[in-house]
């Protein structure tokens, strides 16, 4: 597998340390926007930053991956001057505990109806780690970008098939990743968020002009 080490020409170290506080800021927003929703202490890892040629994009994001399968992935893709993707990968059987930290679990439902609930509640866990964190991270880099719906799979692995349709085998992925734990709570995920070359030469200017401003 690629890991793209020579960044200097397309990423410096510099900016991936830019990148890299910038992302926690925007991922520490998305945490205390959830846990004052629910009530509940959200612990995150600090977020890693990679670059990656396309064609090992799936294999490199699977292998960050350290939980055991089947999955729940929630996908959901962003555009404007920043296009990309973010990806939340909960482990089977997390659906059935947010959906009570949500308060909405009920005894003796039955099961189409349970299974409505469970996923309501990781596509709303989704909806407000995702509209936090990218929106924190555009509202920082001065910008704005509309979103797709929330896409739900809950399989044995997840596919990350629309990302793979529009990402070049040749092209260069950016892919940051952190781990969340809802403490005292036993469920903790991955969150990633996938951008390409499409919005590299604006990231970097963002990014820059960021920094400007201490």
């Amino acid at each position: 597998m690629t890991i793209l080490k020579d960044a200097n020409v397309l990423f410096s170290e510099e900016e991936k340390s830019i990148l890299q506080e910038v992302m926690n800021i925007s991922f520490g927003n998305a945490v205390a926007e959830l846990a004052e929703i629910i009530d509940v202490l959200i612990r995150l890892s600090v977020p890693s930053v990679t670059l990656v040629s396309g064609k090992d994009f799936q294999r490199d994001l699977a292998n960050k991956i350290e939980i055991t399968p089947p999955y729940n992935s929630i996908e959901q893709s962003f555009s404007g001057k920043l296009n990309g993707y973010v990806f939340m990968i909960f482990p089977e059987g997390s659906e059935k505990k947010l959906t009570a930290l949500l308060g909405d679990y009920q005894e003796h439902l039955d099961p189409v109806e349970e299974t409505r609930l469970e996923k309501g509640a990781l596509i709303e866990i989704g909806n407000i780690l995702t509209g936090a964190c990218v929106g924190k991270l555009v509202d920082v880099l001065d910008e704005n970008v509309s979103f797709t719906p929330p896409r739900l799979e809950m399989a044995s692995s997840p596919s990350w098939q629309t990302p793979l349709n529009l990402i070049g085998q040749e092209s260069v992925v950016i892919s940051v990743k952190t781990e969340f734990k809802f403490m005292a709570h036993d469920i903790n995920g991955y969150f990633f968020l996938i951008t390409n070359e499409e919005s590299l030469h604006w990231f970097k200017k963002a990014l820059h002009t960021f920094m400007e401003q201490f």
